[in-house]
């Protein structure tokens, strides 16, 4: 792949998300380190130029799913445009990175976030929810799951994730022109924190796949969600390389929930609706801002 063919010396230590390569690269979610803290918490997005003399601004489109990243190597390097047009600042990214954070919370809650989903994302789960159960003084209440400004990632991954928290019913279905995008796949007997009361959280942010772990919980009586309505971003893309190098990036098929209710440009709207301004992406992930998420003080108010 090309992007390990990206050059790169500030050694600034950030991880991404998702990549969007249309002659530019896009990093549309920062992630923290595994200690849960950010380089630069004033960064949003970064523009990431392709090293090269020219960029072709009209090149296909191309969008780069998360689990792609895996194959990496730990680190990638690139040169990112600095504030002065003229100079370009080096920066190392890792692509090897936890998807899941697990905390302990006031009231014996376990509080767990998923950034975005990998295929490593459902044994992270299992692990975290091992751990907190292990080293809580009391037999914890229930459980939240944070999904806000998830962008999705893997599909699978999220159907795995959906089905670590069901016993039976419906997690997705597919619906698409040819027969191989239909499919309606149910959940297997198992639930990971074996029926202990659930809360989800969500918003605007929580896209894609996301959104079908929302959909999942929710419509089967798994969960509350508290928040904000979700992305609705319900679609199912295939990419075909194509010989020239350049890519066709199409849709292949569109999401439903359990309930046969459409989640693309609708969305999943929470059992609880909570319309205040949504806390950014690194709260939770110190101990010192907890009481700053209300809408995690709301949820915790109810086990």
């Amino acid at each position: 792949m090309f992007l390990k063919r990206l050059c790169m010396s500030n050694k600034t230590r950030l991880s991404l998300a998702t990549i969007f390569i249309i002659g530019l690269l896009c990093i549309s979610l920062l992630l923290p380190d595994q200690e849960g803290s950010f380089s630069d918490k004033s960064v949003k997005n970064i523009i990431l130029r392709e090293y090269v003399d020219k960029i072709d601004e009209d090149q296909v489109s191309l969008n780069l799913e998360l689990g792609t990243l895996d194959g990496l190597d730990n680190y990638s390097k690139f040169l990112i445009p600095s504030k002065h047009e003229d100079f370009l600042q080096e920066i190392e990214l890792n692509s090897s990175h936890e998807s899941v954070f697990g905390k302990y919370l006031p009231n014996d809650i376990g509080y767990i976030r998923i950034l975005y989903f990998s295929n490593q994302t459902c044994l992270q789960l299992t692990d975290i929810v091992k751990a907190l159960e292990k080293d809580s003084k009391r037999p914890l209440k229930g459980f939240i799951l944070d999904l806000r400004n998830n962008p999705g990632g893997s599909l699978s991954s999220a159907i795995e994730i959906s089905d670590a928290f069901l016993d039976d019913g419906t997690i997705v279905i597919t619906r698409g022109r040819t027969s191989d995008s239909r499919s309606l796949v149910r959940a297997r007997i198992g639930d990971v924190i074996k029926g202990k009361p659930l809360v989800v959280l969500s918003n605007l942010g929580t896209a894609s796949s996301a959104e079908v772990v929302v959909a999942a919980l929710k419509e089967n009586k798994r969960a509350k969600v508290f928040g904000q309505r979700t992305q609705g971003k319900g679609t199912v893309q295939t990419l075909y390389p194509l010989i020239d190098g350049s890519a066709l990036y199409l849709t292949s098929a569109f999401l439903v929930s359990p309930l046969g209710k459409k989640i693309d440009s609708i969305g999943v709207q929470p059992n609880i609706v909570y319309r205040a301004k949504m806390p950014q992406v690194q709260y939770m992930l110190s101990s010192d801002n907890i009481y700053d998420d209300t809408l995690l003080i709301e949820a915790i108010n109810v086990f």
